[in-house]
């Protein structure tokens, strides 16, 4: 009785040896191979099929003796990305901390982890409301503690930033404002200028006094921008007509040039017109370069330099702060050789404009009837 009670205990513990004949072969051209097996995706899914119809053989089977755990095969398989000694730590603090000894910014890619930290925490401080006037740009005056707002009936009003109190407010344009431009001297603080346009005229006021009138009124003039030296002013001509692109000087205030009309897309007149009212300039990093809708202007040659491909009805674009590429609504386009770099599709429909520093871009979407307002925010 003993022995027959032994053996039937060894029978229920033995492992199913009756495996379906696809899996023995399976397991056998397994064994033949060489070495271990390559860490890829088709090996995991080769092994993850055998070990499931083991499984289940086993489960099936009078007496199991192994279950094995499930396997993920819904994340992509990657191979662990390898540290290295000078880089930086992922934590803040240990971030900081290790920048306190060794400098810099605690180590390599320390810089685009600080400037990930920062913005991810952005968060609203403060709204300013007012329901009787439809704000339709804004820009920072001086040191950010005053704000400027143009509103859709062609006031500005002077906004202390950390109050939120109107300071002064004065009536610039017969119609709302399209932009608002200002230019501080990095010198000096004695220095500002304030460039507002509506959808017919520009005008450029003193920054600190605002109050006391413009300085120089441009008419058939819109969505005008300053150099980066303060010293040009660039406009796009108003009316229903082909625009063309004006460039201002700021100390004489007198027109120095006129630039042909740009060329815009659109299969139908809407779509040409709206392809028109968002026409803008953008100035290059050392200001002889001049991006005028799609065609690139140097303002020291008299005819244009070259005319980029547009794939998109709205040509607004920039330069890069570097100064060697253009970005083109949702392309960017190198300078030297006016060869497509890549095309970045979260781009498409935005306006784009970078930081202080040249190292964080900014995109504003523009919505379908913003029309000129689109650009009021940049």
């Amino acid at each position: 009785m003993s022995d027959g009670g032994g053996s039937k205990r060894e029978s229920v513990l033995r492992e199913p040896t009756d495996l379906p004949r696809h899996l023995e072969a399976a397991i056998r051209e397994v064994r033949k191979t060489a070495g271990a097996p390559a860490n890829s995706k088709l090996h995991s899914i080769v092994m993850s099929y055998l070990k499931h119809q083991y499984r289940q053989a086993c489960m099936h089977a009078a007496a199991p003796t192994s279950t094995l755990p499930p396997i993920p095969l819904s994340k992509p398989y990657a191979l662990p990305a390898a540290s290295r000694a000078l880089d930086a730590p992922m934590n803040a603090a240990a971030r900081l901390s290790r920048r306190d000894l060794d400098g810099m910014h605690g180590g390599a890619g320390g810089a685009r982890a600080q400037r990930q930290y920062v913005y991810s925490r952005f968060r609203q401080v403060q709204v300013v409301r007012d329901d009787s006037c439809v704000v339709t740009s804004v820009a920072f005056l001086g040191n950010a503690d005053m704000i400027a707002a143009g509103g859709h009936t062609g006031e500005i009003r002077i906004i202390d930033a950390n109050a939120g109190e109107v300071v002064d407010a004065f009536d610039a344009h017969a119609s709302g404002v399209v932009s608002l431009r200002v230019h501080s001297d990095d010198a000096s603080d004695e220095s500002m200028l304030l460039l507002s346009s509506s959808r017919s005229e520009a005008k450029l006021w003193d920054g600190f006094n605002p109050s006391r009138g413009p300085v120089v009124t441009w008419e058939s003039a819109t969505r005008a921008r300053f150099n980066h030296a303060g010293t040009q002013v660039a406009a796009v001509s108003s009316g229903s007509g082909p625009r063309s692109a004006y460039i201002y000087d700021v100390g004489s205030t007198r027109k120095l040039r006129t630039l042909g009309a740009a060329p815009v897309g659109g299969g139908s007149p809407g779509a040409e017109r709206a392809a028109r009212s968002a026409l803008s300039t953008a100035w290059s990093p050392d200001n002889e370069l001049l991006l005028w809708g799609c065609a690139l202007w140097d303002l020291r040659a008299p005819r244009q330099v070259h005319t980029f491909d547009q794939f998109t009805e709205h040509t607004s674009g920039c330069f890069h702060p570097r100064g060697l590429e253009v970005i083109l609504n949702s392309e960017v386009w190198d300078l030297r050789s006016f060869k497509l770099l890549r095309s970045v599709p979260t781009l498409d429909g935005t306006n784009v404009t970078f930081s202080g520093g040249g190292d964080v871009m900014y995109c504003v979407a523009r919505r379908p009837g913003d029309g000129e307002f689109s650009l009021g925010l940049l």
